[in-house]
C-alpha cells in the first residue's frame, strides 16, 4: 500500500534530522560541501556538475534529499551546479563542460553503478579535462573501490574520506593500466571546514613514473649524411681499440675527443680515422646483437632528460636509416620515418625518439610533442671574391645620393670662398686680402684638396674665409672617416656575399649546378613551399647524378671546388663545416624544419612530457643540449692574418695608373703645344723681319 503524501514528508523529514547520523566517519552535509568549494577555489572552476546513482532504493529518498541539499549549499557559494544520474544517458564526457574553465566532477556515490560508471568513463579521450571528486561512504576504502578502476596518470582525480578524524583529499592515479595505485594526500579540512590543499602542481605530483619502461622506436638519425667517416684497415687485434674509440665517440663530447686525436696522432695514423664530425640528432650506442641505447645526439640528450626528470625507462627499437624491409599495407617504403609513424599509430609502440618534421598528414595519425627544434635550411655557394667586387666596394661606402651630397658641398664651399673673398677685396679691405686668384674655379681645386686631407700653402687673412676654410676641413674629416671606416673593413673582412643573392637568381644562372642528399629528395617533391620547383629540379638537380651527393661533407666539398650550390641544414654546416677548406655564403633563400617527436594518439605521457620541454626551453637546457650536439657558430677558414691582394686594391693602381697616362698625355699636349707655340712665334718673327728688310731696301735686287 503507498504511502500517503503526508506520511512521505514526514519520512523525508526523519531522514533530514538524522542523516548526518548514519556513522561517525561519513562525511556530513556541511563537510562535503566545504570540500566542493574548497575544490573549485582552488582549480577555478566554472561549474560543478553532481553525478549521483539511484541503484539503492532504500535510500532513494534519502539520497534525493541530500543532493537537494547540496545543490542549495552549494548555490549559496555563488557556484553553478547540476545534478546528474549515472547510468541513465545523461552523463556523456563531452557534455560536461563549463562556460568558464573546467568543470568539477563529483561523484557523490560509491556503488557498483558508480563503479561500472567510472571504469567506462576512464577510458574516454577527454576524461582528463576535467577535475574529479569521488565521496566515499565510511565502508569503502580506497584499494577496494579502485580495485579494478584505471585513472590515467594525466587526469586529476580526488578522493574525499575519513581515513581517521579529520576528513582527508587524496589523489589516486595509475602510472599505466594494471600498475599499483598511486596515492597521496592532496589536502584535509580544518576544523573550521575550510580545505587546506597542497601547494605542489599537477606537474610536481607526476614527477615520478614509479620507473615504468615505456616501448619506443628509434633511428640514428644525422643532417650530414654519413657523419663519422672511418677506413677501416684495421688487423683483428685492432678491432678492440677501434671499438672502445667509438664507443668513446658516442659518450664524450665532440671538441674532447677531437683534441684527444690530435694528441694521439699514432692512433689516428694506426686507424686511419677521417673524423668529421659526432651525429647530431640521435646517436645510437649498440652492444653487438643484444639491446640498443640512445648514446647522444640532441633528441637523445633530450630524451635522457626525460628519464631522469619523470623517472622511467626506455626499452629501444632501432631502424636502419635507408633499409628496405619495411612493408606498410602493400607497397615497400625506404623511409623509416614512415614506418615509425606507422607503428606509434597502431599503438605498437608508445613514442618514436626521433627527430620527425611537424606536417598535417601525419598529425592526423599520430600526436606531436612540444616543438624542440627549428632546422633552418639553406643554400650554400662559395662567395664572390673580393677581387670581383673590388670597384664596387670602392664606391659602396656611400650610397649615390650621398656622393652626389658630397659633389654639391665641394661646390657651395668653394663657391662661398669665392665670395667671401671677392667681396672682402672689393668691398671691405681691398689691399688686405691675399691671395689674390681666389676664383671659383682655384676655389674648388682648394676645397677638393681639403677632401683629399691636404694643406693649403696660403691662408686666408679675412674671417670670413677662414671660417669657410674651417668648416670645410671639419666636414672633409668626418666624411673621410665614413668612407675610410668602410673602405678598411671590406679590405680586412673577408666578403661572404655570393655571386647570385636569390633562388631565383640561381635558376636564371645556367653556370651553377643544385643538389642536396637523397633523403631530401622526397620532401622537396611533396612539399611545394620550398621553392624548389619542378622547372628547377629537372633543369638544375636531376640532369647530373654527381648532384645528389652522399653525405653533407661532400657536398660541402663539392661546393669549394666547382660552381655548385647545396641545398642543406644549418646544423649540417654546423657538423662538417670544419672539414672543408673555403668560406661559403648563402642565399637569402631559406626554408624551416619544426621537429619533434611523436607520440601515440591521447597519450597520458605527452602532457608530462610538453611540460618538461617547457621547462627545459625556459631554463636554457634545450640551448646546452644544441650547443653540446652542433657547433656554436658556421666554422669558416681561418687565418692568422688577413693579406690584401692586388685584386683588392685594383681600384686604387687603376686610379694611379689612370693618372700617371693622363699625366703624360697631359705633358705630351703641353709639350707639343709649347713646341708649337714656339715655332709659329719664330716663324712670326721671321716673317716680321723679312717685310722689315724689304721696307728698308725696297730696289736691293733690281
Amino acid at each position: 500500500m503507498p504511502l500517503l503524501p503526508w506520511l512521505q514528508l514526514f519520512a523525508l523529514s526523519l531522514m533530514a534530522q538524522f542523516y548526518g547520523c548514519k556513522t561517525d566517519k561519513t562525511l556530513t552535509l556541511v563537510e562535503t560541501t566545504a570540500v566542493i568549494i574548497g575544490l573549485q577555489q582552488y582549480f577555478r572552476s566554472g561549474c560543478i556538475f553532481l553525478l549521483h546513482s539511484t541503484i539503492h532504493l532504500d535510500t532513494k529518498l534519502s539520497d534525493e534529499l541530500f543532493l537537494v541539499r547540496l545543490s542549495k549549499q552549494i548555490s549559496l557559494n555563488s557556484v553553478s551546479s547540476v545534478a546528474l544520474t549515472l547510468g541513465t544517458g545523461e552523463v556523456s564526457i563531452n557534455a560536461l563542460r563549463c562556460q568558464k574553465n573546467r568543470p568539477v566532477n563529483v561523484l557523490t556515490s560509491d556503488d557498483d553503478n558508480t563503479q561500472n560508471s567510472l571504469k567506462k568513463m576512464t577510458k574516454e579521450v577527454n576524461f582528463g579535462r576535467s577535475v574529479w571528486l569521488q565521496i566515499l561512504e565510511a565502508e569503502m576504502t580506497l584499494p577496494k573501490f579502485f580495485s579494478d578502476i584505471d585513472i590515467p596518470v594525466d587526469s586529476e582525480f580526488l578522493v574525499a574520506h575519513r581515513p581517521d578524524q579529520v576528513v582527508e583529499v587524496s589523489e589516486v592515479y595509475r602510472v599505466r593500466r594494471g600498475y599499483e595505485l598511486q596515492q597521496q594526500k592532496f589536502g584535509e579540512l580544518s576544523p573550521s571546514n575550510e580545505l587546506t590543499a597542497t601547494s605542489n602542481d599537477f606537474y610536481e605530483r607526476r614527477n615520478n613514473l614509479e620507473g615504468l619502461t615505456m616501448q619506443a622506436l628509434t633511428v640514428e638519425a644525422s643532417t650530414a649524411g654519413s657523419p663519422w667517416q672511418i677506413s677501416k684497415n684495421l688487423s683483428a687485434k685492432d678491432y678492440s681499440l677501434s671499438y672502445f674509440i667509438e664507443v668513446t665517440k658516442s659518450v664524450m663530447s665532440r671538441q674532447w675527443m677531437r683534441d684527444d686525436l690530435s694528441r694521439n696522432t699514432s692512433i689516428t695514423s694506426k686507424l686511419n680515422l677521417s673524423i668529421v664530425q659526432d651525429v647530431p640528432y640521435i646517436k645510437l650506442l649498440r652492444h653487438g646483437n643484444g639491446p640498443v641505447n640512445v648514446a647522444g645526439g640532441f633528441f637523445g640528450l633530450v630524451w635522457k632528460e626525460f628519464e631522469k626528470k619523470l623517472n622511467f625507462r626506455t626499452n629501444y627499437t632501432a631502424l636502419e636509416m635507408g633499409s628496405e624491409d619495411y612493408d606498410i599495407s602493400g607497397p615497400k617504403k625506404v623511409d623509416p620515418f614512415l614506418k615509425m609513424v606507422h607503428e606509434v599509430k597502431l599503438k605498437n609502440y608508445e613514442v618514436a625518439v626521433a627527430p620527425f618534421r611537424c606536417t598535417p598528414e601525419r598529425a592526423a595519425d599520430v600526436d606531436f610533442t612540444y616543438l624542440l627544434h627549428k632546422s633552418k635550411f639553406v643554400i650554400v655557394l662559395t662567395p664572390a671574391g673580393n677581387e670581383d667586387m673590388a670597384w664596387s666596394h670602392f664606391f659602396g661606402p656611400f650610397t649615390l645620393t650621398l656622393w652626389l651630397g658630397v659633389i654639391a658641398c665641394i661646390l657651395v664651399i668653394a663657391g662661398c670662398l669665392s665670395l667671401f673673398h671677392y667681396m672682402g677685396q672689393h668691398l671691405a679691405y681691398p689691399e688686405y686680402e691675399n691671395p689674390k686668384q681666389y676664383t671659383f674655379f682655384f676655389s674648388i681645386f682648394c676645397v677638393f684638396a681639403m677632401f683629399c686631407q691636404q694643406g693649403q700653402d696660403v691662408t686666408p687673412k679675412s674671417c670670413a674665409c677662414r671660417l669657410v676654410f674651417w668648416l670645410g676641413y671639419v666636414t672633409a674629416v668626418v666624411v673621410v672617416a665614413a668612407y675610410s671606416a668602410t673602405l678598411i673593413s671590406f679590405l680586412t673582412i673577408q666578403n661572404k656575399e655570393p655571386h647570385v643573392k636569390t633562388l631565383e637568381a640561381l635558376a636564371r644562372d645556367r653556370t651553377y649546378k643544385l643538389g642536396m642528399l637523397h633523403q631530401y629528395l622526397r620532401i622537396i617533391k611533396s612539399d611545394a613551399d620550398n621553392g624548389i620547383t619542378d622547372q628547377i629540379y629537372e633543369r638544375m638537380i636531376a640532369p647530373d647524378p654527381k648532384n645528389i651527393p652522399s653525405s653533407s661533407l661532400e657536398g660541402l666539398q663539392r661546393v669549394c671546388s666547382t660552381r655548385y650550390a647545396f641545398w642543406t641544414s644549418m646544423e649540417a654546416i654546423k657538423e662538417v663545416g670544419d672539414a672543408i677548406d673555403c668560406n661559403i655564403a648563402f642565399l637569402t633563400y631559406y626554408y624551416m624544419f619544426n621537429l619533434a617527436m611523436v607520440v601515440t594518439e591521447n597519450n597520458p605521457y605527452r602532457r608530462l612530457i610538453n611540460y618538461q620541454i617547457s621547462m627545459m626551453r625556459s631554463g636554457g637546457v634545450l640551448r646546452k643540449h644544441k650547443l653540446d650536439s652542433w657547433a656554436a657558430h658556421v666554422p669558416e677558414q681561418q687565418n692568422t692574418w688577413t693579406s690584401v691582394t692586388v685584386g683588392q686594391i685594383s681600384p686604387l693602381l687603376t686610379i694611379l695608373g689612370g693618372g700617371v697616362a693622363t699625366s703624360l698625355v697631359l705633358l705630351l699636349v703641353e709639350m707639343a703645344a709649347t713646341y708649337w707655340h714656339k715655332m709659329s712665334q719664330r716663324r712670326n718673327t721671321w716673317s716680321g723681319l723679312s717685310m722689315a728688310s724689304n721696307w728698308r731696301y725696297p730696289n736691293k735686287y733690281y
